[in-house]
């Protein structure tokens, strides 16, 4: 569709018909000062009050901004009693996008001991994919998280007897650990993950990144609704993730995209990112 229907009237029959204006017309129509104001500032309210998850809102520079831009109507980040209650009912189904990271967690289970499972949240990804996966006897599933969330996911794992699961709120116990999993979590983090896991003594062999919002140009931050708080949010350069960890010895394996994904930002169309992405690196 190349542009915007409007409904007007035939003089002489009174019948509605369409009339066609082209997308660049209703483009400069909106961004007329009044009327891009007035857009604004009702996006803020539903941005400052809505219960939905997954709003955006602004281009930052850094993480400190992102924060310094929430509005006051809700609390920061995931150390809340909201978010921490948040994705107890998960898809009955695996999402296609998934099977990826599951088969590299599959390929390098054998012969480790342990997972680290930074920004793990209750465990969702132990339990969406526990019954597709052989953990050995002895294997450990360690979710790092907030308190707020691993309180949550304590309880959870002895409802679910969960016996591979266990729980740190320290992103140091990641030392010594053999496959280092990051789902949906790296956006989260103040640090690019080569700066994390360069500041460990011992770095794990296998590294999956799963569902990380990415594009090819400079890094950013927005900062995003989850519905019960706000959370800084970062666009990772595509290319220097894998600069970086390409500089610590880790070999890229395999890239994937989870296309039903998205990270809409209003206003700032060229920075919305369509698709997250998914890498698998093993050092060399």
């Amino acid at each position: 569709m190349k542009g915007l229907f409007f409904v007007a009237f035939d003089d002489d029959t009174s019948r509605a018909r369409p009339l066609l204006w082209p997308r660049h017309a209703v483009r400069s129509l909106l961004n007329a000062p009044p009327i891009r104001r007035a857009i604004e500032a009702r996006y803020e309210e539903e941005f400052s009050t809505a219960t939905r998850a997954n709003l955006f809102r602004g281009v930052y520079p850094s993480f400190d901004e992102a924060a310094r831009a929430a509005p006051p109507t809700k609390p920061m980040g995931y150390d809340n009693p909201g978010p921490a209650a948040m994705y107890r009912k998960r898809p009955a189904r695996l999402p296609l996008s998934d099977y990826p990271a599951l088969f590299w967690i599959s390929r390098f289970v054998p012969g480790a001991k342990r997972l680290f499972d930074l920004g793990g949240h209750v465990g969702l990804r132990y339990y969406d994919f526990r019954a597709l996966l052989e953990l050995p006897p002895g294997f450990t599933w360690q979710v790092m998280d907030v308190p707020a969330v691993v309180d949550a996911g304590r309880v959870l794992a002895v409802e679910e007897k969960a016996s591979h699961l266990t729980f740190t709120t320290r992103r140091e116990d990641l030392d010594g650990s053999d496959i280092l999993f990051c789902s949906g979590s790296l956006q989260y983090l103040e640090k690019p993950l080569h700066e994390i896991l360069a500041a460990m003594p011992s770095i794990p062999r296998h590294v999956i990144v799963h569902a990380m919002p990415m594009r090819d140009g400079l890094p950013f931050y927005t900062l995003q609704s989850i519905g019960t708080a706000f959370c800084p949010y970062r666009i990772e350069d595509r290319t220097a993730l894998a600069s970086g960890m390409a500089a610590l010895g880790y070999e890229l394996l395999d890239t994937w995209m989870s296309p039903e994904k998205f990270c809409a930002l209003p206003f700032h169309p060229d920075h919305s990112i369509r698709g997250y992405t998914g890498m698998s690196f093993r050092r060399r």
